[in-house]
């Protein structure tokens, strides 16, 4: 508690004025709120904090809190407007915080100097990136930007570790996170930036946005929402397991692209080797799987780990197979062309429809593979030039 000689200045001029005002209080609460509550030597905002505590908007215990939104108010007043000065109108501590975040955006995180603040208007954008080559800064740019999803500005350390400003945008304008250092230059190597700062992985609204700023203990919990957000960077993870990619693999309900990534992924490894060609020789015999796919396991190095006769078996299927889309006839021709016969370049020049007749005739292994009756039909596009 506050000594008898710091509690009689404080009754001077605004303290006196509350208490008279505030007749009703207890000296006790109204002594504790003016130690712990009010930041101001005047106790200027005491008689407002008292307000709030006989209209049940705080009670003693909430003392840190006002101490603290105050503290923020006294730092960034000189940038409200009158009316968001005005402690009248405001008659609840979010209201006033609303006023404070509207101009100067929403802090979310604070540890060791790492600091994360939601730009949450185009004011506080304004705010904070006016010093800065960030086109943000202009209300236009700031709310294509908004649309997509928050942006954040990040005090975290350099490569020579200073703190400095970040813009963060995990959605990205056109689809790619953008994590840009002040110059608006892409932050270099963003991994070793997460080293650097690894507080930003504690962050607890960007759990689930990107791996790169998830928490090992979140990875799981938000482990499909890791796969909606960035499925490529989140099926390369370090943290992936074979489980994951099992599961994800095996299940004909997942979303294909995911699928896809898994194949691709450099954590494929991480399964057995006869489990992985088992799941490639299964989604190749289904023929409910997405061309997409079946295109990812034909190109995957694991696929010519097959055995020879179960490969031609497959590629046999796929280009014999009226129904089997040009797209994946035209990934054989480009990729397994030793197991192309000309019965397969026949019967693809031979439909009228087939979008792949061109890949043949501008290729000449897969040109002098075909019959010698549509060789006579068909001439090659160089061959064409020759004759002239």
């Amino acid at each position: 508690m506050i000594t008898y000689k710091q509690f009689s200045l404080i009754l001077q001029e605004d303290f006196a004025k509350s208490k008279k005002e505030h007749s009703d209080l207890s000296p006790s609460i109204i002594s504790h709120y003016a130690e712990n509550a009010d930041p101001t030597k005047g106790k200027n905002h005491l008689s407002w904090i008292l307000k709030m505590h006989k209209l049940g908007k705080i009670t003693l215990s909430d003392s840190s809190k006002v101490k603290e939104l105050l503290e923020k108010y006294e730092k960034h007043k000189s940038k409200l407007s009158k009316e968001d000065k005005d402690f009248n109108k405001h008659q609840s501590l979010q209201n006033l915080e609303d006023a404070i975040n509207q101009k100067h955006g929403i802090p979310i995180f604070s540890k060791n100097g790492i600091e994360v603040t939601h730009l949450n208007t185009a004011q506080s954008a304004k705010y904070h990136c006016n010093d800065k080559p960030w086109c943000v800064k202009h209300e236009g740019n700031f709310n294509s930007y908004n649309e997509k999803g928050k942006l954040y500005l990040v005090h975290a350390r350099d490569e020579n570790g200073n703190i400095k400003k970040y813009l963060f945008h995990h959605e990205g304008l056109s689809g790619t996170p953008e994590y840009n250092d002040s110059k608006n230059e892409p932050i270099e190597n963003i991994d070793n930036f997460i080293e650097r700062n690894p507080e930003l992985r504690e962050v607890k609204e960007w759990q689930g946005k990107h791996p790169r700023f998830t928490s090992d203990e979140n990875f799981n919990k938000n482990f499909k929402e890791l796969l909606h957000n960035n499925p490529k960077d989140t099926l390369n993870d370090s943290r992936i397991t074979a489980e994951h990619l099992n599961n994800l693999i095996s299940n004909s309900n997942e979303d294909p692209a995911h699928r896809v990534f898994a194949l691709n992924s450099k954590n494929l490894k991480k399964l057995p080797s006869d489990l992985i060609k088992s799941h490639l020789n299964n989604i190749l015999d289904n023929p409910k799987e997405s061309d997409n796919l079946k295109a990812a396991v034909i190109k995957n190095s694991n696929f010519k780990k097959l055995p020879s006769d179960l490969i031609k078996s497959h590629l046999n299927n796929i280009l014999g197979n009226k129904y089997d889309s040009d797209f994946l006839k035209g990934k054989v021709l480009n990729l397994h062309k030793s197991y192309v016969n000309g019965d397969h370049i026949d019967n693809i020049l031979n439909n009228p429809e087939s979008l792949n007749k061109e890949t043949i005739l501008n290729d000449p292994e897969l040109f002098n593979k075909m019959s010698v009756i549509n060789r006579k039909k068909h001439i090659r596009p160089n061959d064409r030039e020759d004759s002239r």
